[in-house]
């Protein structure tokens, strides 16, 4: 009984050892982002106080922000270039965790939901933010129910 406790116990030391440098390799070679909890965030939906998060990767050039309510939890992507906002989008199924930090891969990034358009290669967001203005550590968008919604934070 005592072999078969130790062998397995290897298994999943070794399973283990093997994940963290997997990880390790991925980050390394950007193949994989990590986000971070960002406390500072200050959310206002309608111009009231409002329960979310926010996560941002090391730069701060990309951040979900997780908007929660009674009707559930709903997250944003957003990605700035030279400071000024080049991406964002409502993520349709998936939710940010709410941790101090998560990884995600290069290989189907969440909220990359894409439609064909009737011309050939043109493809659409299924789910594009609305009236969207903002620069780094600041963004104001109409979220799905149509209510104004402002976020600030620091780095």
């Amino acid at each position: 009984m005592r072999k078969i406790i130790k062998w397995f116990a290897h298994c999943i030391l070794a399973v283990m050892i093997t994940v963290a440098l997997a990880l390790f390799y991925s980050t390394r070679s950007g193949y994989t982002t990590w986000y971070h909890l960002n406390s500072s965030v200050q959310i206002l939906v309608e111009g009231r106080p409002a329960s979310g998060w926010l996560q941002a990767d090391r730069s701060g050039r990309s951040v979900f922000l997780t908007l929660e309510n009674s009707q559930g939890k709903q997250t944003y992507h957003f990605v700035f270039t030279n400071g000024r906002i080049s991406f964002a989008a409502a993520c349709k199924n998936w939710r940010a965790p709410h941790l101090p930090a998560f990884p995600i891969g290069d290989v189907s990034p969440p909220c990359w939901d894409f439609a064909e358009t009737d011309k050939p290669g043109e493809l659409i967001f299924l789910d594009p933010v609305k009236d969207l203005v903002g620069s780094k550590g600041s963004l104001q968008f109409k979220n799905r129910s149509n209510q104004l919604v402002k976020a600030s934070w620091s780095d």
